[in-house]
């Protein structure tokens, strides 16, 4: 796209783009990695719960660090959505000892996405959005096939269900999910973006149960 439209890449002279790298690993490559790794083990509908930690971590830190503000009402709606997840990583510690290690690799998933949110916030939130996507997901990609040499022994099977999967990821997790996370990031707050997250347990229990 930013061949096609004939973008500049002049917003990210500087240190600008090690900036918008540094948010992609974080908000792309941690968070995802982890998440996926826990689901060869634990359902969708659980890890999605643990991911609505970032709300409240997000909100939080931006007070301190970007000087945002919430409403004793917002607060006490990120604080009974934290209730929520220590429930639930609750019983999973009394249920398996490997399904609560895979929440804990999802908690530290999210830790990735809430400083790389915080670190868009700080740094970002001037850059244009395609040229900054862009980086972002260059470095995430860079940051993953690291991870894939240190960690893993690389193989695939390009099953249909396999291309159809990678193809949901492509385009409506990275290109759609996190493109709207980053013009919201632009636009609003960072607690208020991630206040959307709360969304996301419904939405994937349900998808899970179809």
């Amino acid at each position: 796209a930013m061949l096609l439209l004939r973008q500049s890449w002049q917003p990210l002279r500087g240190r600008m783009w090690l900036h918008c790298a540094i948010a992609g690993v974080l908000m792309n490559a941690v968070l995802l990695m982890a998440a996926h790794v826990a689901m060869t083990r634990v359902p969708a509908a659980p890890i999605a719960l643990v991911q609505t930690l970032n709300p409240l971590l997000t909100a939080v830190l931006a007070w301190p660090l970007l000087g945002e503000r919430l409403s004793v009402v917002q607060w006490l709606g990120l604080l009974l959505g934290a209730a929520g997840v220590v429930l639930i990583v609750g019983m999973a510690a009394l249920h398996s000892q490997v399904e609560l290690r895979m929440l804990l690799l999802t908690v530290l998933g999210v830790f990735a996405l809430c400083g790389g949110t915080l670190y868009f916030g700080r740094f970002c939130r001037g850059v244009p959005l395609l040229p900054g996507t862009t980086v972002q997901f260059l470095a995430a990609a860079v940051a993953c096939l690291l991870a894939m040499a240190v960690f893993e022994t690389p193989h695939a099977d390009w099953t249909a269900a396999a291309i159809d999967a990678v193809a949901w990821n492509a385009a409506f997790v990275s290109l759609g999910g996190m493109v709207l996370y980053f013009v919201m990031l632009r636009r609003g707050s960072a607690a208020r973006a991630t206040a959307n997250f709360y969304l996301m347990p419904g939405t994937a229990a349900l998808l899970a149960w179809l």
